[in-house]
């Protein structure tokens, strides 16, 4: 072996002796104890507190540490204490994540000490107003980008740091007769005047993105399926409502769960909360949350009470199947931006082949046709070369987000055909259960069909994604059929 193998040999072995250990060979530090406070304010800002005991494991002593925080001008007011003693932070250097902030540590932290790291700010975290509606919900963290301060690891020659502990605990402060729902394990609450202190212990191999849902919701609770449901929507509703959504929920849940496989490893629960949107929203798409997605929390799902599902004349319980199917695709292992054009397309797929749901009844009622699947597919052929007549690969006045709705709609048929429903599942519940807490992109599916059926569908994914147009071999058949139904 030559001297640079051995080296490289050497350095390889140095490193996962490293990672097995937990141990920093150069700077690094360990999070002892964590713990994040919300509290509501009674404006559409939010309080937010996040502190740390950090302990110097490394070689070196601390000198300062990198804080990733929720974007500006969502955040504002940032405050910051290493031993409640105030700290201005410091532009991070270029080489970290945008919205980085580096605190220093002044003296150094010797080598075996413990300090205490206290990051405040308010954030704008509202879904509902403040005076008629008060509500407000925390977002999962994906990425970078979250509610809650993300300690990063230290940089420099070996490295270490910025992981949560294996528990750490999440309180929210709100005023009585608001409802409070987050991820981990309730461990009570506390009277505070006029204000609640809620408590819930996080964990950190199930609750490592955490969110808060809280408002002042009126409650039905539900039980089908083996699943408890809860109904919180902000004004009264018929009680015959609320156990019909529920029991439908809970079904479209049970369905997903045993097809696709499970959302959590803990919970059994599921939340269906509506949030007030405006009559006549100037978008005829839905309220999205952040990347164009509707908002929703690993168990559960909001779905807009007014506005789009009168616009559309799509009844509530089929947004609700829709919804809750991103849940599946997002908060099981989150899309990456390659799958972006095919996110909507796979979760309308999971919506209409639901046995007991709406079928393809929500795109029908939209193009205002017939909700027979060869008759849709069909019309939305034919709204697709409308767009993109034959011989032109430009589009001629389709909007951007309806062509790439329609193609991806296509292309999921498509697969489907070529599939079957059954084995098309299989390779979906294959491919979330298997990147569960990670990321999703295009090219996995492809690999979890390959491992489901034993065929590459690389050609296939191509001709319908990197491609021009409509594959004629598909367009041939849809026409065809159309003309015959005639």
């Amino acid at each position: 072996m030559s001297s640079r193998c051995a080296l490289h040999a050497l350095v390889l072995l140095l490193s996962s002796l490293l990672a097995a250990c937990n141990v920093a060979l150069g700077p690094g530090y360990t999070v002892v104890k964590q713990e994040y406070a919300v509290q509501w304010t009674g404006t559409d800002q939010l309080l937010v507190k996040a502190t740390y005991r950090v302990k110097n494991t490394g070689k070196v002593p601390l000198d300062y540490l990198d804080v990733t925080l929720p974007p500006e001008p969502r955040r504002s007011g940032l405050h910051v204490w290493f031993a409640e003693t105030a700290v201005t932070p410091q532009a991070a250097d270029e080489f970290v994540s945008a919205g980085t902030v580096r605190i220093p540590i002044n003296p150094a932290l010797p080598l075996k000490e413990k300090m205490v790291l206290a990051v405040e700010y308010s954030l704008a975290g509202r879904v509902g107003d403040p005076g008629a509606s008060p509500s407000f919900y925390l977002e999962p963290q994906r990425g970078d980008s979250g509610w809650h301060p993300l300690l990063r690891e230290r940089k420099g020659s070996f490295g270490a740091g910025g992981a949560p502990p294996e528990k750490w605990d999440l309180r929210i402060t709100v005023p009585r007769g608001f409802l409070v729902h987050a991820s981990g394990d309730p461990k009570g609450r506390k009277r505070r005047g006029e204000m609640v202190e809620y408590h819930f212990r996080q964990r950190l191999d199930s609750d490592s993105t955490p969110f808060v849902v809280a408002g002042r919701y009126h409650e039905w609770r539900s039980r089908a399926h083996g699943l408890d449901v809860y109904f919180w929507s902000p004004e009264a509703a018929q009680e015959a409502d609320a156990e019909r959504l529920g029991a439908r929920l809970a079904a479209t849940a049970a369905h997903y769960e045993s097809t696709f496989g499970p959302r959590l490893p803990r919970s059994r629960d599921i939340w269906l909360v509506r949030i007030p949107v405006p009559t006549n929203p100037p978008d005829p798409r839905p309220k999205m949350g952040p990347a164009g997605k509707p908002p929703a929390f690993p168990d559960g799902i909001f779905v807009p009470y007014t506005g789009f599902e009168k616009l559309l004349g799509v009844p509530e319980e089929c947004l609700a199947d829709w919804y809750l199917a991103h849940v599946w695709l997002e908060l099981v292992a989150s899309p990456d931006r390659s799958a972006g054009d095919i996110f909507d397309a796979l979760s309308s797929y999971m919506a209409e082949s639901l046995p007991h749901g709406c079928g393809y009844a929500m795109a029908a009622r939209a193009l205002r046709t017939n909700p027979d699947r060869s008759a849709l597919i069909s019309t939305q052929l034919r709204a697709y070369l409308r767009g993109f007549p034959p011989g032109r690969s430009a589009k001629a006045n389709l909007p951007e987000f309806v062509e790439m709705s329609l193609r991806t709609r296509l292309f999921m048929v498509a697969l489907e055909d070529r599939l079957g429903r059954d084995r098309l599942n299989a390779a979906l519940r294959r491919m979330l259960q298997s990147l569960r807490g990670e990321t999703w992109s295009t090219n996995d599916l492809r690999v979890a069909i390959q491992l489901e059926t034993g065929e590459d569908p690389a050609e296939f994914f191509r001709q319908w994604l990197n491609q021009p147009g409509i594959p004629e071999e598909f367009r041939k058949k849809y026409e065809q059929q159309a003309s015959g139904s005639r």
